[in-house]
């Protein structure tokens, strides 16, 4: 986790990340 704000990662990029792969599948269904 990054605390420094100019160094996070946008929610896009959060949103893209393969983590919620599984979450994009399940909701096509």
């Amino acid at each position: 986790m990054e605390y420094e704000p100019s160094k996070r990662i946008t929610l896009e990029q959060a949103i893209k990340h393969p983590f919620f792969h599984p979450l994009r599948k399940a909701k096509r269904k």
